[in-house]
């Protein structure tokens, strides 16, 4: 008998719709939100997740920053969310 299993890493997209103007380079965009999690399959159906971890991304620059994981658990679960992106550290240097 053979026994499939493994360890692999995976993003998702979330569904989330926010305009802003980014902190880093003043254009009014939309901003994206997704994780990043580790799973464990076994016959190639995940049974699992662990380290998950939320990103915003401002579309205008490509810009990265890592989101609070209680926030970003409240957008997976598809409640009503509001992000704050002066509180978010996008490493621009200054902010506008």
């Amino acid at each position: 008998m053979f026994l499939i299993m493994g360890i692999s890493q995976k993003e998702k997209m979330l569904d989330f719709r926010q305009l802003v103007i980014c902190t880093c380079c003043g254009q009014y965009d939309q901003i994206e939100v997704w994780m990043r999690y580790s799973y464990f399959m076994l016959f190639f159906i995940p049974i699992f997740k662990w380290n998950r971890h939320y990103y915003v991304r401002m579309r205008c620059c490509d810009k990265i920053a890592q989101l609070n994981e209680d926030i970003g658990r409240a957008i997976a679960r598809g409640d009503e969310v509001t992000i704050d992106i002066n509180t978010l550290d996008f490493g621009c240097g200054s902010k506008l």
